[in-house]
């Protein structure tokens, strides 16, 4: 299993590559799921800190909806995972607007909230 750097080096990684599509405005589908991969891997950074690792989406949102510190983004992490599933399953292409308005600040709430909690 990952550490907690790991995990943290492989969601600046996704948003890294994010960034990247953005720039070239290309596959703007794939921008959604990297994001969610981001922010998959912050969650598990903090998950990893207990000692613990979710293997499955299920185990990870009850332990995001159970724990008080990371309960307030699991309205954020749930619209990622949505977006992510339509992305990959139902063809959905967000707009560069939606991307910016909308998914990539959950990424970033769910990103300087973890990241409180973990330095």
């Amino acid at each position: 299993m990952p550490t907690l750097s790991d995990h943290v080096v492989i969601a600046r990684r996704n948003e890294t590559f994010c960034h990247y599509l953005l720039s070239e405005d290309k596959h703007l589908d794939w921008v959604v799921t990297a994001f969610f991969y981001s922010a998959i891997h912050y969650v598990e950074a903090y998950l990893a800190r207990a000692g613990t690792h979710s293997q499955f989406h299920r185990t990870r949102d009850s332990s995001i909806a159970r724990d008080v510190n990371i309960r307030p983004l699991y309205d954020d992490f749930n619209d990622l995972k949505n977006d992510s599933i339509q992305a990959r399953y139902q063809g959905f292409v967000a707009s560069r607007s939606d991307i910016t308005s909308r998914i990539k600040p959950s990424l970033e709430r769910i990103r300087e909230r973890i990241l409180s909690l973990i330095t």
